[in-house]
């Protein structure tokens, strides 16, 4: 059995298991940058600083962390008016989230500015580098709703991200380390020996800072695949979802983008018999439709999905469903629905607990249809919002295992 990220779940008869908080379910790390440790490789380039290499213990207990040092140039008469290293050359997708983190520790000076560029406009932030606040977020009309973390990781150190939104894509886009004095000024004459320490760079799209992930020559991208880890792993396609590492990791989805897990025939699906259950969080209102998992054409097959705050489950042939009132889906906050079929009779579940129930013929399935997740294959009613486990049995569970699978993810969740 496969599953590790929550071994209290029922594993009989489990055929499929998504999970993007699982790294073999879904490799989640990403670092759009090079040399992510080595401030003094070419890959960085220095305005009135340079970089001594492997001079300090960095925050994973190594010897990697280096300084950044200023020159002794007279800013107030140079050409470009900040103390600064950046690297360069990257491409932005519109209306989609980055955030850039670093670890920075204070030397002789303590007080840096951490930004992102390019397409027109930057995001930036200020960092304290004695209490590690940050402060003075500041978008403009293409860098927009700047947002910034900061975390004490000990010994000096502090891992500070910026998160912002370009509403223009395009290339051309840098990430920048900008030094001030102890005044906090950043237009001043250096004296060639004080600086701040840095470790651990990192660019990722997606809304909120994960797990660093060391990158040298080449920069590292989330796939565009997920495994099913319910037994054998099994690869599986998906097509503009994101990950972020909310609740240890789900899946952003997205009507707008055409959002979709496509699993392709899976025959392991082929089931009349049935357990089907999502973690969602949907985005208000709730869009109209928007699929949990489907494996449907005409006259076969099953879906599963929500409408306008209602869980629906069908079946083909017959086009019947069975509907909870419209208060069963809740937007903005994360919640379990499951559906069993056991012979005729549908169940539905809302955080492990009996719903309502309703009598459906066994589905029609037909071998050589598509199972998605989040989405038609038609791409006409793609889910909102975001998707923690997916979950699919080829038998109906009782009423105790389905409570028994709330259970073991319940905490993640914060219910």
């Amino acid at each position: 059995m496969g599953v590790e990220y929550n071994p209290g779940i029922v594993t009989s008869n489990l055929v499929m298991y998504l999970d993007a908080g699982n790294q073999r379910s879904y490799d989640s790390t990403e670092n759009l940058l090079t040399y992510s440790e080595d401030f003094g490789n070419t890959a960085w380039t220095k305005y009135y600083t340079f970089a001594n290499t492997d001079v300090t213990l960095a925050p994973d207990g190594t010897i990697s962390a280096d300084k950044l040092i200023e020159d002794t140039t007279d800013l107030s008469i140079a050409t470009t008016g900040h103390r600064f290293i950046y690297q360069p050359g990257f491409s932005v997708i519109a209306n989609t989230s980055y955030t850039f983190s670093v670890y920075i520790k204070g030397a002789e000076r303590t007080t840096c500015r951490y930004l992102i560029t390019g397409v027109g406009g930057t995001g930036r932030a200020d960092v304290n580098l004695n209490t590690g606040i940050t402060s003075n977020q500041v978008g403009d009309s293409v860098w927009t709703h700047p947002t910034t973390t900061s975390a004490n990781i000990g010994g000096g150190w502090y891992r500070v991200s910026l998160t912002s939104i370009p509403n223009v894509g395009g290339a051309g886009v840098s990430v920048h380390i900008i030094a001030a004095n102890t005044t906090g000024t950043y237009i001043y004459t250096g004296d060639g020996v004080s600086g701040l320490y840095l470790w651990g760079a990192q660019l990722e799209s997606g809304p909120t800072v994960s797990k660093y992930t060391k990158v040298t020559s080449s920069s590292k991208s989330r796939g565009n695949t997920v495994t099913d880890i319910s037994g054998t792993t099994t690869t599986i396609s998906s097509n503009n979802v994101l990950f972020t590492p909310n609740n240890y990791g789900s899946f952003i989805f997205s009507n707008a983008s055409n959002s979709i897990i496509n699993a392709g025939t899976y025959s392991k699906a082929d089931i009349t018999q049935t357990t089907l259950s999502v973690w969602i969080y949907p985005i208000n209102p709730i869009s109209s439709s928007g699929r949990f998992i489907e494996k449907i054409t005409i006259g076969a097959g099953y879906q599963f999905f929500g409408a306008a705050g209602s869980a629906v489950y069908s079946t083909r042939p017959s086009g019947n469903i069975i509907i909870t009132d419209a208060s069963c889906i809740v937007g903005n906050v994360w919640q379990n629905i499951t559906v069993t079929q056991n012979g005729t009779v549908v169940t539905i579940y809302k955080n492990g607990l009996y719903y309502t129930s309703g009598s459906l013929p066994l589905a029609n399935v037909n071998s050589g249809t598509t199972l998605t997740i989040g989405n038609t294959i038609g791409l006409s009613r793609g889910f909102d919002g975001l998707m923690g486990p997916v979950q699919i049995y080829n038998r109906p569970l009782s009423n105790t295992e389905i409570l028994q699978n709330f259970n073991a993810l319940r905490g993640r969740f914060g219910i």
